[in-house]
């Protein structure tokens, strides 16, 4: 290094222990304490510059600790389906019903909540406590939104799906629709099963045997009786491949295996074509009466023929026993499983 270089350096390390020195001298300084002493009580009574924002900040974590509390009272309200509130909306009450009463009781066990409660649990009209019947209904509605839009989109990218439409009148007489939508999810292990039960179906569809591209529930209704009898040698096709397909899980081959047994018993298909003959004479019955244009004498004459045909059927008991046992290809009652 040369002796130019050197002293520069030299130059500039004096030059910041100066400047070392008189900061030392300055914060030692009465004036400096001062000053210093007054900007803290400035700070305190004042505030500083950024101690709106702090207090913004505080109290928006306030309310939303509070709405987590209402939500979840709400989803717990909601998923068990019962009433929300009452008339009353004040917190101490007897009748303030199961919305306000589960924060209530969640209060117990929560000191934040309590506190708010003492504070501003009952602040009356135009203040704000987000525990009021609207942000209840608020959040209700904005809940059923989600819930919308989730079961919509999910439907849009599945691959199956039906829809049931029913409606009946309410106690003011006016009619309520209910709508049903069924859907399995696209990656879901039924999807397999599904596919399995339609080419079951369309193959023996196109050897022209009486099956019908219903694929139902199995229980009481007309409808599933109908199907099942029309496409029953087809419905235990599909469930022996399910049984033998080594892809499907212990469980799903274990049922589909439990149904296939039952299928296969003569009480099964004797009480599948008894409920078949009736439930098909009850609907048309049923249809009749529905209609406007029927009068009381006609109602009369329905109802007489139902109880005539409910009289004659228990006396075909060898028919539907006989044609049971071409159905399940069984001769006796009770299957043996072992």
């Amino acid at each position: 290094m040369s002796g130019k270089q050197l002293s520069g350096w030299e130059r500039n390390k004096a030059e910041n222990k100066r400047q070392e020195n008189m900061r030392k001298e300055h914060e030692g300084s009465s004036e400096h304490g001062e000053f210093t002493k007054a900007c803290l009580v400035q700070s305190n009574t004042l505030g500083k510059i950024d101690t709106k924002i702090h207090k913004y900040f505080e109290e928006r974590d306030y309310w939303v600790n509070i709405l987590r509390r209402v939500v979840v009272v709400i989803k717990f309200l909601t998923s068990g389906r019962l009433a929300s509130r009452s008339t009353t909306e004040k917190f101490g009450t007897t009748n303030n019903e199961n919305y306000l009463g589960s924060l209530e009781l969640l209060a117990e066990f929560d000191p934040f909540l309590k506190t708010h409660f003492k504070t501003k649990g009952n602040p009356g009209k135009r203040r704000v406590s987000y525990m009021s019947s609207i942000t209840c209904e608020e959040f209700i509605k904005l809940m059923a939104m989600g819930i919308r839009e989730k079961f919509s989109s999910e439907i849009k990218n599945t691959k199956y799906i039906s829809i049931v439409a029913d409606s009946t009148p309410d106690i003011s007489h006016t009619d309520q629709l209910t709508v049903v939508l069924r859907y399995v999810f696209e990656n879901s292990s039924s999807v397999k099963r599904w596919e399995i039960m339609e080419k079951s179906l369309i193959r023996n569809k196109i050897a022209d045997e009486p099956a019908q591209l219903m694929l139902k529930r199995l229980s009481t209704t007309i409808w599933s009786a109908t199907a099942l009898y029309n496409s029953y040698d087809t419905f235990k096709e599909a469930l022996k491949v399910t049984v033998a397909d080594t892809a499907q899980s212990p469980e799903t081959k274990a049922e589909s295996k439990g149904v296939l047994q039952k299928m296969l018993n003569l009480e099964n298909g004797f009480i599948l074509l008894f409920w078949k003959d009736f439930l098909i004479q009850f609907h048309k019955v049923s249809q009749f009466l529905q209609n406007q244009s029927t009068n009381v004498l006609i109602a009369i004459q329905l109802c007489e023929s139902l109880i005539s045909f409910v009289g004659n059927i228990r006396q075909k008991f060898d028919k539907y026993e006989e044609d049971g046992k071409i159905l399940t290809k069984r001769c006796d009652y009770g299957l043996d499983t072992k």
